[in-house]
């Protein structure tokens, strides 16, 4: 049997290793999970009504990319959404049609019902898909949980979200 001179054992070792570790880096983590498909939200809600989250993304968006890197995976963040929200992603530009309500839409019809200017846009509907509120841009971690806490005890009926998080810092 013939042996490999080290030099070579470290450069095929390397390659390898790099391959490797640009697969496990260029994957996304938060994009299984909470997320579920539009359908399957429709679907769920009808039988167990709860709140909805609609991440408004689009496939340029780098913001929409670093949250769902940084931001979606946190622990919390995954649990509140799987415990009390339909999360769902929505690529603005899709042209993915959708029943929504009662009319045959795409994601990107959707994307310009809801007036959609920038991404990401997180949408909060209720059960019954009307419209709680919004918010534009990045969100941090911190800035997300307190939202989802402020949307699923329906603060939003009593104060605004800037005033909430005043009163509970």
């Amino acid at each position: 049997m013939k042996q490999i001179k080290p030099s070579i054992f470290i450069i095929i070792t390397s390659v390898f290793l790099l391959i490797y570790s640009m697969n496990v880096y260029g994957q996304e983590t938060g994009d299984s999970s909470p997320w579920i498909s539009f359908e399957e939200m429709v679907e769920s809600n009808q039988n167990q009504p709860k709140k909805i989250m609609l991440f408004m993304e689009a496939d340029w968006c780098g913001i929409c990319k670093r949250m769902k890197r940084e931001v979606f995976p946190d622990t919390t963040i995954e649990s509140i959404l799987n415990n009390k929200f339909y999360p769902v992603r929505i690529d603005i530009e899709s042209k993915e049609e959708i029943q929504f309500i009662d009319e045959r839409v795409t994601k990107e019809e959707l994307s310009k019902q809801f007036g959609i200017q920038g991404t990401p846009t997180i949408i909060f509907l209720d059960h019954d898909f009307s419209v709680i509120g919004n918010k534009v841009g990045f969100s941090d971690r911190e800035e997300l949980t307190a939202l989802l806490n402020f949307i699923t005890d329906e603060q939003y009926n009593e104060t605004n979200f800037e005033e909430y998080m005043q009163n509970t810092q």
